[in-house]
């Protein structure tokens, strides 16, 4: 999470991006799942081998595939993404054997440098909300650790 890597800290927010590479043995396993840990409190996207994973192709009209000049198509807008109430995804239709490049993208809110700059102050149950707590929030997936495994026979 961003406050445990020291050059970034717990008074930030915004957009945190993520590369690394894995590799994956095709033969040793028949997928995989990827596990975020349950330190997951704003939303994340992710893409392995340049597929996004999760989610699908918005139907809005307002964010499907937008014209960006004289009829040419800009990207597909996405729904979702790693979903926060039980962040793991099957990832098995995205790997490659072989070398696997993965981005995260970790969008938060704009709540710690609320707190950092004296904007806003830690509240329980703000607007008396149960659980609506304005408080520091540690954001950043916690983990991101790649769990291999095999099809049962039927």
């Amino acid at each position: 999470t961003w406050d445990n890597i020291e050059e970034v800290g717990g008074n930030v927010s915004g957009l945190g991006h993520y590369e690394a590479t894995f590799n994956w043995d095709a033969s040793a396993a028949d997928g995989a799942y990827l596990d975020f840990g349950d330190n997951f409190v704003s939303s994340m996207k992710v893409w392995i081998n340049g597929q996004k994973v999760g989610g699908d192709i918005s139907q809005n009209p307002t964010k499907a595939k937008a014209t960006i000049a004289e009829g040419a198509e800009g990207a597909d807008q996405y729904t979702g993404g790693i979903n926060w109430m039980n962040p793991v995804a099957d990832i098995s239709d995205y790997l490659v054997d072989g070398e696997n490049p993965i981005v995260i993208e970790y969008s938060s809110s704009m709540n710690n440098v609320a707190l950092s700059q004296g904007i806003v102050q830690e509240t329980e149950n703000a607007s008396n909300w149960w659980h609506n707590d304005t408080k520091y929030q540690s954001y950043g997936p916690s983990q991101a650790v790649i769990i291999p495994f095999a099809e049962e026979a039927v």
